[in-house]
């Protein structure tokens, strides 16, 4: 018992004169002004460097989530970007893991079908983050040849006390 599965790579921002900004305000700014996607970059190469950095200390390999804005997926360097990554930090590709929103996959569908099968490709993950809130057709996700599908917090949180939250979330566990 008690054994680490894996971790998840998340931004936090803590301001000497703001205190703590939560990621709902400082995300949606740096999506605005295009520093997401330099910022995704530094993300991706920290996790897989620390994920190798503990590989090296003797620890057993712990996969690794990393998510990817929706500017980010769009942008036709991605699976260059991940290989070089990779190949920089010498990580076997199966420990990490992309965590792409729902939403950024439905934004143009015949693209991101070719985006997410050339990263499977490569060897990593694939993880439908944010599942529920986008408006993906059942003849769609039939179609999406990913590893996990993270339902949306808003159907979770409440899932022990609220019956139609539990019952979306036992579909979501059925449709994967």
């Amino acid at each position: 018992g008690g054994a680490l599965i894996g971790v998840e790579a998340l931004l936090r921002w803590n301001n000497g004169k703001l205190g703590r900004v939560a990621p709902g305000d400082f995300i949606p700014l740096a999506e605005d002004s295009g520093l997401i996607v330099p910022i995704g970059e530094w993300i991706l190469r920290n996790a897989c460097e620390y994920c190798k950095t503990w590989e090296r200390a003797g620890l057993p390999p712990v996969p690794v989530s990393v998510n990817i804005s929706a500017p980010q997926f769009r942008r036709s360097n991605l699976l260059q970007l991940v290989g070089t990554v990779l190949s920089d930090c010498q990580l076997d590709a199966r420990w990490l893991t992309l965590e792409i929103t729902e939403s950024s996959v439905m934004m143009d569908r015949e693209k991101s079908l070719q985006s997410l099968a050339d990263l499977k490709a490569l060897g990593v993950k694939l993880s439908i983050d944010d599942f529920g809130t986008g408006y993906s057709s059942m003849a769609y996700l039939q179609q999406l040849e990913v590893h996990k599908l993270k339902v949306d917090m808003a159907f979770v949180r409440d899932m022990t006390t609220n019956a139609g939250n539990a019952s979306i979330v036992k579909a979501v566990i059925a449709l994967g």
